[in-house]
């Protein structure tokens, strides 16, 4: 059966334009089934290709609208009195701009019947509509986000009525709806709203997937001033938000355009608000535990007093002072404030010369004991973000925060650990989990597709279209733009790494080659690192890694674009066993083979926590998925009609971006501006002179010097 437009929220118009979603004044269980999908969100169609139908695939079929906030549901055909099916909640992407539940491809028709499952979209509002900056009490932000909270409590209050299980919800997303689905995972007022997660092409750790508060609030005097609305010097923020209310839907959507970058879209969900208090970085069950040491001749024990600090960790660190001289830097650790004054390189200097990180894994009353040889202990709350980020909730006192070197430090003589945490929060189990952090333990199934960066480049970068191949010039401009977050050193390091130095001739690579840092930076490498965060802190949860190499064979993008971003989702929702729109059909019978097992794993997931399923119902897949974890790094590859489980093939390019581009962007931001400006410049003068001598050599061939 499929119930469409069923509205879980009141018209989110006139006063209620970027505030919070307020509950239906009125709802009734007994709904009719109805074959109309609601209104779509407010958003601009994507006519960048023209008719072009790669592009008209993902525009929105039915009306746009600020009245936009329903969703459907889809429910197999069962016995009325049989249990409670698994349900599969779908969050679409669009980069927080576009999306909506109507597409052709997000039928949950098939999923639903194949799979056994009750299967739910939604709509929630997008762009400045849905992510405004907080101007006022009732406008807090993220609203989009609190659109599919809503939606979600209405599944849990509902669902039972449609034969779905309340207990045993499964939230799935793409690109921003799967980054959408991490952030809930770390928001704490989404707690305990479904027990399962799957991630696809995104998730919380992605580059793009949130803004500062502080960036947020500049684009949005930034909006406003294009808007003719009073100047934010002068107006309050009230009067900016009236004033952006007196103007269409569809205006405000126009004048939102202020950013240039890939995947670098002006209004996007927004940390340090009351929905995500923490950067999603921040945000770790692993915690650095602030022990008050006490030093007695050769040994360091750590002092009973503090234990309820780390009960509700999942890991915990101890940093421990190595043996060395101490007295060259006494004001290190002599005074509560010793990192105000350290600039970046002088911070990593102190750690990495006199501290190193002893991980304790169980906490039994040996391990409050370490015997480490005339070393004295310190204790810190968390440093150095880009080499340790892993640190607790911030709402504690005895808190000094550098914001120039985004450093959390917490000194054992300022923090009486047991008093300040059981005044905050008491001493039961569930007060005590607050204290390891704010990620919910769920399972995971996440994953990326072969070329997630093709899709982005063509729109972003100058000579990526559909027909012209990439040259030097274009590359170096592609890196330019790919939405790095580093400096000229860094994206030089970046270059260096993707270039093909034995087929510099080829111009195809550096078109390539671009797609490659694009993917892997905002898309392939973060959905590595959730994954082994999650497994690391949740060892007893779920967690599997998937990567798709099988191209549908209707894809209308060119071949060289490969398996692009979002052409996963048709096979997941079994689109080639039912499609009969003008964008899905023609499907082969390869199609189909890969897209029924993709429904099986997606489904067996939702029911099981396990896409393998129960052992007695494995044989439509060819073999057991493994389960992931920081050691083994196992994935399944989802190639053609077979499978491959391998370790992560590229550990290698991640740990580039992840661990050796931090520290080079760390080292080279000390240099003084001299320095700066002349590495600058050495590094566009090789450039150029690479491009002069491949220039110089294709004057100089043979077929030249023949025609002189």
């Amino acid at each position: 059966a499929t119930f469409q437009g069923i509205p879980f929220a009141q018209p989110p118009v006139g006063e209620l334009r970027f505030a919070a979603p307020q509950p239906p004044l009125s709802w009734e269980p007994d709904v009719k089934m109805t074959s109309e999908f609601g209104n779509s969100c407010i958003q601009e169609d994507d006519l960048v290709f023209g008719n072009f139908t790669g592009s008209q695939m993902w525009n929105s079929p039915n009306a746009k609208s600020e009245d936009c906030l329903y969703l459907n549901v889809w429910t197999p055909v069962r016995s009325r009195h049989a249990e409670p099916l698994a349900v599969l909640v779908w969050i679409y992407g669009g980069s927080y701009y576009s999306g909506t539940s109507s597409l052709a491809l997000y039928d949950g028709r098939y999923l639903a019947a194949t799979g056994g499952v009750v299967v739910v979209s939604l709509n929630y509002r997008l762009g400045p509509i849905g992510f405004l900056a907080p101007l006022a009490d009732e406008t807090p932000g993220n609203v989009g986000l609190l659109d599919q909270q809503l939606a979600l409590k209405w599944v849990r209050d509902n669902i039972r009525e449609f034969g779905g299980n309340p207990n045993n919800v499964t939230v799935m997303g793409e690109s921003a709806g799967a980054a959408s689905i991490g952030l809930h995972t770390i928001a704490p007022s989404s707690r305990g709203l479904f027990s399962r997660v799957i991630l696809q092409s995104g998730n919380q750790m992605t580059p793009w997937s949130t803004i500062s508060l502080e960036t947020s609030l500049n684009r949005t005097r930034t909006l406003a001033a294009n808007l003719n609305c009073p100047k934010p010097r002068t107006a309050s923020e009230a009067d900016i938000l009236a004033c952006l209310r007196t103007h269409t839907a569809n205006e405000v959507f126009a004048g939102s355009w202020i950013t240039k970058e890939i995947f670098d879209f002006p209004f996007v969900p927004v940390h340090g608000t009351t929905f995500l208090p923490e950067h999603p970085h921040e945000v770790s069950s692993y915690i650095m535990a602030c022990k008050l040491l006490a030093i007695y001749g050769i040994e360091i024990m750590i002092l009973y007093d503090t234990d309820v600090f780390i009960s509700g960790a999942k890991t915990v660190y101890f940093l421990i002072q190595r043996n060395v001289c101490t007295n060259l830097f006494p004001p290190y650790f002599t005074y509560v404030n010793f990192h105000i004054t350290l600039t970046k390189g002088k911070c990593a200097l102190v750690f990495k010369m006199y501290f190193f990180v002893k991980p304790i894994l169980q906490f039994t009353p040996s391990t409050y004991y370490l015997t480490q040889r005339d070393n004295t202990g310190y204790c810190v709350k968390s440093f150095m973000r880009k080499q340790i980020p892993f640190i607790i909730s911030p709402q504690f006192s005895g808190r000094r925060r550098n914001y120039r070197l985004e450093c959390h430090i917490l000194t054992c003589e300022t923090y009486g650990v047991k008093l300040q945490l059981r005044k905050h929060y008491g001493n039961s189990p569930e007060q005590r989990n607050k204290m390891a952090g704010d990620q919910a333990e769920v399972d995971v199934l996440a994953g990326y597709n072969t070329n997630e960066g093709s899709y982005f480049t063509i729109y972003t970068v100058p000579g990526y279209n559909i027909t012209t191949n990439s040259r030097l010039e274009q590359y170096l401009s592609g890196v330019d733009l790919s939405g790095l977050k580093t400096n000229t050193m860094g994206r030089s390091a970046a270059a260096f790494m993707y270039t093909d130095w034995e087929n510099l001739d080829n111009e195809l690579q550096y078109r390539d080659a671009v797609n490659e840092i694009v993917g892997d930076f905002h898309v392939v490498c973060p959905t590595v690192l959730v994954s082994k965060r999650h497994s690391n802190s949740f060892p007893n949860r779920n967690v599997f890694l998937y990567h798709l190499s099988y191209r549908v064979s209707t894809n209308p993008w060119p071949i060289w674009m490969g398996v692009m971003h979002g052409y996963e989702i048709e096979l997941m929702f079994g689109t080639p066993w039912f499609g009969n729109s003008k964008f899905t059909r023609g499907y082969s019978d390869l199609d189909r083979s890969v897209s029924r097992r993709m429904v099986r794993y997606w489904t067996n997931f939702a029911k099981f926590g396990n896409p393998n399923g129960l052992r007695n119902q494995n044989q439509e897949l060819v073999s057991d998925w493994p389960r992931f974890n920081d050691v083994t790094q196992r994935y399944l590859e989802i190639a053609d009609d077979d499978v491959t489980m391998a370790p992560f093939p590229d550990s290698f390019r991640c740990a580039f971006w992840q661990k050796y581009l931090p520290s080079l962007q760390l080292a080279s931001s000390n240099m003084d501006e001299v320095e700066t400006k002349w590495k600058i410049e050495f590094h566009r003068w090789s450039e150029s002179m690479d491009l002069w001598d491949r220039s110089f050599k294709a004057y100089s061939s043979d077929d030249k010097q023949n025609s002189c």
